[in-house]
């Protein structure tokens, strides 16, 4: 969990990151093939993966696979504030919670996590709109 924010996170002394993040992450172990969050239900939070795989789907299509120290639910918290794309479990999936005011005060506090949060955030937001359009005709 706090390994997926490290590298993210350039002004700060790893050990020193953890110790700020470690008491603000909530611990989940999910199963296979379980809706970690549903496009369009309100987002409070942001989940970082410790093992496992997720698929992120959006318009019923496959647009992300994530893995291991990669994170989801940064869209709706920090952009839309609901969720853009479903994502499931392929398997059981280790990971670790981050709620949106423990969020904020991350985002407050060491800028280059903001940076790069809100890059990923744009980046799968516009991938999530093109994948929600119908086909054309």
């Amino acid at each position: 969990g706090v390994a997926g924010l490290t590298g993210l996170v350039k002004e700060a002394d790893p050990g020193i990151l953890a110790e700020v993040v470690g008491s603000r992450l909530q611990p989940h172990l999910f199963p296979p093939n379980y809706t970690v969050i549903t496009r369009g239900n309100p987002a409070s939070s942001m989940y970082f993966i410790e093992s496992g795989c997720c698929v992120a789907t959006a318009g019923g299509r496959e647009v992300e696979r994530l893995y291991p120290g990669d994170f989801f639910g940064e869209v709706g918290v920090m952009v839309a504030y609901e969720r853009t794309a479903d994502v499931r479990t392929t398997g059981s999936v280790e990971a670790w919670e981050l709620h949106a005011e423990d969020l904020w005060q991350l985002l407050a506090a060491f800028p280059s996590l903001s940076a790069a949060l809100r890059s990923s955030a744009s980046s799968r937001l516009a991938i999530a709109d093109l994948h929600r359009r119908p086909p054309p005709p």
